[in-house]
């Protein structure tokens, strides 16, 4: 799955998923966690924007902004949700990445939508894909005499004196 864990996004139209998966018995969508009427209640006005709540292998729990949370599934989710001038990441390729400022999603002819960004010259261009910028996770350990510590843990074992001579502010 794309998505990860506190990612904000936007749930497909209804009409859309429908026309592509069906009505099951119940009349929900019949995506592989099927998509409620109760949960197309939901989404308030035209604000499709739910945020990945929990990752649990294939299918997400969707988090609603009402508090109600339901299994979701990939074929549930229009695309990643920006605020107008966040800084992103965008691709035409899915291969070079390259950061822009997002404007807003614009209906595609051959895919359902395309994104659109300022340039550097704050020319606006259309992009195939977007993704969230996202942080590295870097957790930094250290063996230190048969003992393994974090970053935060190292910091509190030496002192003043000694973390300067480490940073090379003391060559005595």
């Amino acid at each position: 799955m794309k998505y990860k864990k506190d990612d904000k996004v936007v749930i497909n139209p209804w009409g859309l998923m429908q026309q592509r998966h069906g009505l099951d018995k119940d009349g929900n969508i019949k995506t592989p966690n099927p998509f409620t009427v109760n949960a197309e209640s939901q989404l308030i006005g035209r604000d499709r924007v739910v945020t990945i709540n929990c990752e649990n292998g294939e299918s997400p729990i969707l988090e609603f902004r009402s508090g109600m949370t339901c299994w979701g599934c990939d074929e549930m989710i229009l695309a990643h949700a920006f605020e107008w001038g966040e800084e992103i990441e965008v691709s035409d390729d899915g291969d070079m990445w390259d950061k822009r400022l997002f404007l807003s999603y614009t209906p595609g002819v051959i895919l359902p939508i395309n994104v659109a960004c300022m340039t550097m010259n704050k020319a606006s261009k259309l992009y195939r894909f977007a993704r969230p910028i996202r942080k590295p996770d870097v957790k930094l350990t250290v063996e230190i005499g048969g003992k393994i510590l974090t970053a935060s843990e190292i910091k509190h074992t030496f002192s003043a004196e000694t973390w300067a001579k480490l940073r090379g502010g003391d060559n005595g």
